[in-house]
């Protein structure tokens, strides 16, 4: 599939908490989107986690429990969202999101695809990532840490990524897009520890090792492949 021809779904999820062998969905929902126009079409709906929500969680989306009193249940919204005319899913650290709704359809981490076009940057959440691109589309309105404001973003930043990939990267297909987007990045520099904000390929490789030995931060595929990167040049 060409990723000028594609329509991919941006999907967003808020939760009770980031454990989703425990947690649950409270809201969903999804923009698609292509090549040419961005933004086409889009939908949300609030959740019936059938558990409390806990203040914590509150405080990041403003969502009570009173707001989802009355709100389907996630299996009845769900089957809804991966049904439809479009080719493939995208998210935002898709690997949290897809913990908590099953697909079958491929999927495109934005994270990830940002990391390998802009290796270095000192964050790569989608609100930095909107700032880093001046993007300004949003409406006012649109709440942020809700679904539907997180999804637009997203969508928007992965239009602007589509234009990079396609016109300075030459990729073209949207399998072999979905492909790189999944290989380990080399990271740029060290956002953490005495090394903050050097680097990698200045770090000592003593630290390189510690780090390894240690397991410090290595369930980060892209980390172990930088660590294991530089100790071997």
């Amino acid at each position: 599939m060409k990723i000028k021809d594609a329509i991919i779904r941006v999907v967003d999820c808020e939760t009770t908490g980031l454990n989703p062998k425990e947690d649950r969905v409270i809201e969903v929902a999804r923009v698609d989107m292509n090549y040419e126009s961005g933004i086409v079409d889009s939908s949300s709906s609030l959740i019936d986690p059938e558990r409390d929500i806990p203040i914590g969680s509150m405080v990041v989306h403003h969502i009570t429990n009173k707001m989802v009193e009355g709100a389907p249940k996630l299996e009845e919204v769900w089957p809804g969202f991966r049904e439809g005319n479009f080719h493939a899913m995208a998210a935002h650290n898709a690997e949290f999101d897809f913990a908590f709704l099953k697909t079958d359809a491929p999927y495109l981490c934005t994270m990830r695809l940002a990391q390998h076009l802009w290796p270095g940057l000192e964050s790569y959440k989608n609100q930095y990532l909107r700032y880093y691109l001046g993007i300004e589309e949003v409406g006012a309105d649109v709440p942020m840490h809700r679904a539907m404001g997180d999804t637009t973003v997203t969508a928007l930043i992965l239009h602007r990524m589509l234009k990079i990939v396609v016109e300075e990267k030459g990729i073209g297909d949207l399998e072999r897009l979905i492909e790189w987007a999944n290989e380990p990045v080399l990271l740029d520099k060290c956002w953490f520890g005495k090394h903050y904000g050097q680097k990698w390929s200045e770090v000592p490789k003593d630290y390189l090792r510690w780090m390894k030995t240690n397991n410090v931060r290595m369930d980060d595929a892209n980390m172990a492949h930088t660590v294991e990167h530089y100790l071997n040049i």
